[in-house]
């Protein structure tokens, strides 16, 4: 028996027999002998960005009609995610990722079809049986360097929310990536009227995990309450009494402008507290701002008393005979004034009380002047009368203490003898007696 070649390192076969059976010529059986060739594999450009394309292709492969050529691409994991038949294929992926590129050539009678899904081992093991040839290239989708946003604009501080710029878009570029536009995100924490803080971020990632983020903070100051000139407390006159119609208006400004200016005036509310010529008239002046604020002021007007009054001419003391005693009904009026005028003026007549203190004759009668003023103010006065007693009692013919008479000279009964007394003294009113003694 003789073989042709050595086909102990080739394909497997199904026969190869050769004998000479005692013949000059050889008697030969054709054995068919396959050897697959994967050739050589490429693949540009590698490594590459996520989303580009690597050409790959096969040079050199069996190219017989009994094999099959496939170009399978292989993920890290061994999963076979894409099968071309030939030799020559495109690739991308949107991810950073490591591939292999294999040229698979095999007999189609004996080899395995790849499948998109399957793992590429069960190819492999079957090239070490079977007759099927590889040949590899790896593929890199890689991105190291970050993309990068410009024109962030600076942080700033504003008076009033209506004055918050709006938010641009910031211009990104990338070594992977095309330039594009990329809007931000806002985080706020502000109120319109408190302020706060408004916190813009723009981040931009590329398909490999690189990312570059930009901040802007905007702070916003709290809207300032408006200011005003406050009133201040008075003291006035009783002539100075502000009238009802007198309702003097409180400006307010808090120095902004647009929709956060707040401004405006007030008009009061008077209450007037006023008894006995004095008191106050108070203003107020109450107002709620676009931010629920209190706007307050209060002004006093202390409203000094007239001047108080005095009696005119009020009568003095005086001391008169029992003749003088005066009449019940005699009761003499005292006018009072404050000497002022117009709404200050204090004035009046008060008619006095009559007291009469007398015994045997003499004594007092007391005249009370006592009432209040239109202020409320207590007014007095009195005058005492002083009562002198009448004249002492006397005999208007004086007897002789002895007399020495002759007997014809005795008084006879119906002799009368007449003794006069006269006395006088106070009463009611004056009243005279006279006494005869017989």
């Amino acid at each position: 028996m003789e073989y042709g070649r050595n086909v102990s390192a080739l394909c497997r076969y199904q026969k190869c027999l050769c004998a000479l059976c005692g013949q000059s010529t050889k008697n030969c059986i054709t054995v068919n002998v396959y050897e697959a060739e994967a050739g050589t594999i490429t693949a540009t450009p590698t490594p590459l960005c996520p989303d580009g394309t690597v050409n790959i292709s096969v040079t050199g492969n069996e190219t017989g009609t009994d094999y099959s050529q496939y170009i399978v691409i292989v993920d890290a994991t061994g999963t076979i995610v894409q099968v071309t038949p030939g030799t020559t294929d495109m690739f991308t992926w949107p991810e950073c990722g490591t591939f292999t590129a294999y040229s698979y050539n095999y007999v189609t009678a004996l080899g395995m079809e790849p499948v998109v899904g399957d793992s590429f081992s069960a190819i492999q093991s079957d090239c070490n049986t079977t007759c099927c040839d590889l040949d590899m290239v790896p593929i890199v989708f890689a991105d190291n360097v970050a993309p990068m946003i410009t024109g962030l604009p600076p942080d700033i501080t504003v008076s009033c929310f209506l004055n918050i710029p709006p938010m641009p878009e910031l211009p990104y570029t990338d070594n992977c990536l095309p330039p594009g536009m990329l809007m931000g995100e806002q985080v706020d924490a502000y109120t319109n009227c408190d302020g706060g803080t408004i916190t813009r971020t723009w981040t931009v990632t590329d398909l490999c995990g690189n990312s570059d983020t930009k901040t802007q903070v905007i702070t916003l100051s709290p809207i300032p309450p408006a200011l005003f000139i406050p009133f201040d407390d008075v003291t006035v006159a009783c002539n100075m009494i502000p009238p009802a119609s007198f309702l003097p208006e409180l400006l307010y400004d808090n120095g902004l402008s647009g929709d956060c200016k707040i401004m405006g005036s007030i008009v009061p509310e008077r209450v007037e507290d006023i008894a006995n010529c004095m008191g106050t008239v108070t203003y107020t002046w109450t107002y709620e701002d676009i931010c629920m604020r209190t706007i307050f002021d209060e002004q006093v007007y202390t409203i000094e008393p007239p001047l108080e009054a005095n009696f005119v001419m009020p009568p003095a003391d005086v001391t008169v005979a029992c003749t003088a005693f005066p009449a019940a009904d005699y009761l003499p009026p005292l006018n009072f004034t404050n000497g002022q005028t117009g709404v200050c003026e204090v004035i009046g007549t008060i008619i006095p009380t009559q007291a009469i203190d007398t015994v045997n004759c003499e004594g007092t009668v007391t005249f009370t002047w006592r009432g209040d003023d239109r202020c409320g103010r207590p007014l007095f006065h009195e005058q005492i009368w002083t009562i002198e007693p009448p004249a002492d009692i006397m005999f208007l013919i004086v007897p002789p203490d002895t007399a020495t008479i002759t007997c014809a000279q005795i008084p006879t009964p119906d002799v009368l003898l007449h003794w006069f007394i006269v006395m006088v003294f106070l009463q009611e009113d004056v009243r005279s007696w006279a006494l005869l003694f017989l």
